[in-house]
């Protein structure tokens, strides 16, 4: 009785009942509130435990987005990631396998398999995907528009304006696969028929009632396009040439050679960036490459009018003397629509090339 007289102050009879056998002290006003809280939360506790452990989430109940990148890999940056998945969307499409040491070759297989209506072509860059109209004329920002953003610009696919006026270009050097896609359908196009288009175009572009008066006004956009327009065929010819120890195309042992940026900056020669200085690797598909543009420099109008000898130079202080000729002749280069080519310069190629690089190394990790 002395153990139930002692817990009447804390508990009903019918709990006093039950612990009638143990003798408790008699409950303060402060131990009772205390018992009750500590009783309601322990309550509280065991009843979410069992809840938790009783009843299994739906898978449903994740959102669609968590469930889809669940087991997806991940890479250091939300950006790089979506550029990773991108790559690896393209990479997947239908590709040309054994590449062959013949440009022309090698063209005659991809145009079986890449054509303007295919899934592949559709995945192809695009030239001015990126470009702001900072033009001073509406008639020079419409000639872009229906001429070089349009099908005669497309079915060509020059390798000469996506250099440096495509966004989609650039993402597609960070893949060997992507870079190869896209010289296996612009190797296949007809060079005669697409350079006369390009030169044309060329010619149109200077045109007073199109691009004329912002060609002349020293716009960086219209006049390297102009240089970009009349280069469509000596870049392809080099750019569809194929190393015979390695069986890929030049241009793409170049793109993916990191540690020597100056093989890549080669390809920006017609264009009107003279080489730079620094390392170069000299071997057949340079050679190949000067010897094409040592003709071309013999071409009034071309930016290797210009470009070509100091470059040839460079080439030959690494390579060894005669290894790019330099006993040419170079064409007159254009002038006027009126007005001065006005190149990137070694410096503007300089920080481009290190973007180019920075970017294949950061897919290679």
């Amino acid at each position: 009785m002395a153990g139930r007289s002692g817990c009447t102050d804390c508990f009903d009879s019918r709990e006093c009942r039950s612990l009638s056998h143990v003798d408790l002290p008699r409950c303060t006003r402060s131990t009772r509130r205390a018992t009750v809280h500590f009783g309601s939360i322990y309550h509280a506790l065991l009843i979410l435990i069992l809840f938790f452990c009783l009843v299994p989430v739906p898978a449903s109940a994740y959102p669609a987005a968590v469930a889809d990148l669940v087991d997806a890999p991940r890479s250091a940056s939300t950006g790089e990631e979506i550029v990773a998945l991108n790559l690896h969307q393209r990479s997947t499409a239908p590709e040309i396998a054994n590449v062959t040491v013949n440009a022309s070759k090698h063209a005659a297989e991809s145009k079986a398999i890449v054509t303007a209506g295919s899934s592949s072509s559709s995945q192809l860059p695009i030239a001015f995907d990126t470009m702001a109209n900072n033009f001073a004329n509406a008639s020079c920002v419409q000639f872009f528009s229906d001429h070089l953003e349009k099908p005669t610009v497309a079915n060509c696919r020059p390798l000469s304006l996506y250099l440096q006026n495509s966004n989609s270009f650039f993402h597609d050097l960070r893949s060997e696969a992507g870079t190869s896609r896209v010289l296996d359908a612009t190797c296949a196009d007809p060079v005669d028929e697409c350079a006369t288009s390009m030169t044309s175009l060329a010619e149109k572009l200077l045109d007073d009632d199109n691009c004329g008066q912002d060609f002349n006004a020293g716009n960086t956009v219209v006049q390297s396009t102009y240089n970009e327009l009349k280069a469509y065929e000596p870049l392809y010819r080099a750019t569809c040439l194929t190393n015979p120890a390695t069986k890929n195309y030049c241009f793409v042992d170049a793109v993916t050679n990191a540690s020597v940026p100056n093989d890549y900056n080669v390809y920006f020669i017609p264009i009107g960036n003279p080489l730079g200085e620094g390392q170069i690797t000299c071997n057949e598909c340079l050679k190949a490459t000067m010897d094409i543009y040592a003709h071309w420099a013999t071409i009034d109008q071309q930016s290797l009018d210009t470009t070509y000898l100091p470059s040839a130079r460079t080439v030959n202080d690494y390579c060894g003397a005669g290894f790019a000729k330099t006993n040419v002749t170079v064409g007159i280069p254009k002038t006027s629509a009126a007005g001065v080519n006005r190149p990137l310069g070694n410096a503007g190629l300089a920080t481009f090339s290190i973007t180019v690089v920075g970017a294949i190394l950061s897919g290679m990790i």
